[in-house]
C-alpha cells in the first residue's frame, strides 16, 4: 500500500512485495522519497490521487501555484514528471480520476477558492490539454472539487464546489458519457436533477451506470445517488452534515461515505446507511475509498485544517484499525485516499 500526506508531506509505502524476498509485507509502513525535491517531491502539497486496476500504476497531483502532475508506473518507488504536459497549472492541480487501464485521465486545476479548469489525458498522462470549450462544455475558470471515472473511460463525472465547507461556495455537476465528447449539466428540469451546491465529492461504480455524489456544506443529508438520469436524495441513516468522501463497489449496490464526524456504509445503492462507529469517533473524517468487491477501505482524517490518521477495513467496512503503531504513517491533514481493484494497493 502507499500513502502520501504526513507532516512533511512526503509518502509512505506500505504492503506489497519485499523487492529482495519478493514476500508480502501487509500493514507494514516505510517512508519513501526522503531524496531531494527535484526528484521526490518531498514537501510538496499533495492534493489528490488515482490508480489503475493493478495498482502499479498511479497519478498524484500537487495543489498551489506551480503544482504538478507526476505519476508512477511501479507502484510509487519512482514518481515521474512527465516531459510534456502536467509541468505546472499556475494555479496547481485540485483532482484526477483515470481509467483502469490507465490510459484515459481527467484532471481539474484550482485550489480551494482559486477557480480552474478540466485537462484531459488520452496517453497515460504524457501530454494534456485543457477540455474544449464553449456550447456542450462545461464552463471554464470553476472551483472544480473532484472528478470520477467509470473502468474504460466512457462516463465522466466532475463536480463544482470550491471550498469545503463554505455555504457560499456552490456549483454544478458535468456529466460525459462518450468519452468526453460532449457533456451535460445536471441541472433541472426535470426536477429529480440535483442542481446547484457545495458538492465535494463523486463515486462512479464500474460501467457508469451508477453515480453518487455528496455535499459539504452541512445542509444536505446523506449523498445523492443516480441511475440514468434519475437523481435522488437519501435521507436515512443521519442528518444533515458536511459530507466529504464517497465510494462504491463495482455495481453500485454498496456504498461507503464519511462525512466530518462518522463513516456509513450503505448495501443498497445509499437507499438507507449504517452509521459505523469507530474507538475514537467522532474524527475529521476526509476521504474514503474502497476496492471492487467493497472488502477492502480506507478512510483518512485531516478534514480541514484538523490532523488525524489513516484508517483500514478489511471486512465491508464493519470493523476499522486505526493505523498508528511504530512505523505507521504519523498524524497528519491526510486529504484524498484511492484504492486498485482488488485492494492490494491503496494511496493517499
Amino acid at each position: 500500500y502507499s500513502i502520501t500526506g504526513d507532516t512533511s508531506n512526503n509518502i509512505y509505502i506500505c504492503g506489497g512485495a519485499d523487492a529482495t524476498t519478493g514476500v508480502q509485507t501487509p500493514y507494514t509502513w516505510k517512508a519513501k522519497y526522503s531524496a531531494g525535491e527535484g526528484t521526490s517531491r518531498v514537501g510538496a502539497k499533495w492534493a489528490g490521487m488515482c490508480c489503475d486496476n493493478t495498482g502499479a500504476k498511479f497519478a498524484a497531483v500537487i495543489e498551489g501555484t506551480g503544482g504538478e502532475i507526476y505519476t508512477s508506473t511501479d507502484s510509487g518507488d519512482t514518481l515521474v514528471l512527465p516531459s510534456t504536459g502536467g509541468s505546472g497549472s499556475g494555479t496547481g492541480w485540485r483532482a484526477i480520476a483515470c481509467s483502469d487501464d490507465f490510459v484515459k485521465q481527467y484532471a481539474a486545476t484550482g485550489s480551494g477558492a482559486t477557480p480552474g479548469n478540466l485537462f484531459v489525458s488520452v496517453d497515460s498522462g504524457d501530454t494534456w490539454t485543457q477540455l474544449s470549450t464553449g456550447a456542450g462544455f462545461p464552463p471554464v475558470d470553476q472551483q472544480w472539487s473532484a472528478i470520477t471515472m467509470d473502468s474504460d473511460g466512457s462516463v465522466i463525472a466532475a463536480v463544482i464546489g470550491g471550498d469545503e465547507g463554505d455555504e457560499s461556495s456552490t456549483g454544478t455537476i458535468w456529466l460525459s458519457v462518450d468519452y468526453g465528447a460532449t457533456w451535460t449539466e445536471q441541472i433541472p428540469p426535470p426536477v429529480t436533477m440535483p442542481g446547484t451546491k457545495n458538492w465535494q465529492a463523486i463515486t462512479s461504480n464500474a460501467d457508469g451506470s451508477k453515480l453518487a455524489a455528496c455535499v459539504g456544506d452541512g445542509s444536505q443529508e446523506p449523498p445523492g445517488s443516480v441511475v440514468g438520469n434519475i437523481w435522488t436524495y437519501d435521507s436515512a441513516g443521519g442528518v444533515p452534515a458536511e459530507w466529504t468522501g464517497i465510494c462504491c463497489n463495482t455495481d453500485g449496490a454498496r456504498m461507503a461515505v464519511c462525512n466530518t464526524t462518522h463513516i456509513y456504509i450503505s448495501s443498497d445503492s445509499g437507499a438507507t446507511l449504517e452509521q459505523k462507529q469507530i474507538a475514537t469517533a467522532p474524527a475529521e473524517w476526509s476521504a474514503i475509498a474502497c476496492s471492487d468487491d467493497f472488502i477492502f477501505q480506507v478512510a483518512a482524517e485531516g478534514y480541514g485544517t484538523s490532523t488525524g490518521r489513516v484508517w483500514l477495513s478489511i471486512d465491508g467496512g464493519l470493523n476499522w484499525t486505526q493505523k498508528a503503531g511504530a512505523g505507521d504513517p504519523p498524524s497528519a491533514q491526510w486529504k484524498s485516499v484511492t484504492i486498485n481493484n482488488d485492494g492490494t494497493m491503496i494511496a493517499a
